[in-house]
């Protein structure tokens, strides 16, 4: 707003961010933490009632929107992304071969073979493997959360 003689007068703008820590278990949540403005802050989740708490719990799999609120109402907007649980199963075996099929995380996948530090691209099939070894297959999704089968054939 300005004044007669052209000066700003009373318009301060406060900006301040919202950051969103996930966790994926069973009834994932969300962390949020605000920083700026004018504490304390409250935070609603998918507009949901303003909350004290800065977490939010069994929150299901996709996007969200949390608003962070501070002390002078000014509100703040963020997104949160929540993935499902990453997951592995065998989709064929033979003799020799084993075939996985991974889900959920967040694509895309990658694979290894007893090794944590040798991951291939969307290699879910395994051949050449040795009757009555024991493999752990690992999978990667891009967020580096990794799930792991032991398998004997």
């Amino acid at each position: 707003m300005k004044n007669i003689l052209g000066f700003f007068i009373g318009a301060v703008v406060l900006l301040f961010s919202t950051k969103c820590y996930s966790q994926e278990f069973e009834g994932g949540f969300i962390k949020v933490r605000g920083t700026g403005g004018t504490p304390p802050y409250t935070f609603s989740l998918d507009g949901s009632p303003y909350q004290v708490k800065d977490t939010f719990f069994n929150v299901v799999a996709g996007q969200h929107t949390i608003n962070t609120k501070d002390a002078k109402n000014c509100v703040k907007t963020s997104t949160c992304t929540m993935y499902n649980l990453l997951n592995m199963v065998i989709t064929k075996t033979t003799k020799s071969s084993v075939t996985f099929k991974a889900t959920g995380g967040k694509p895309p996948y990658y694979f290894s073979r007893n090794s944590t530090t040798n991951w291939i691209l969307n290699k879910t099939r395994w051949t050449e493997l040795r009757r009555n070894n024991q493999y752990i297959f690992r999978v990667k999704d891009s967020l580096g959360y990794i799930y792991y089968i032991n398998v004997t054939l």
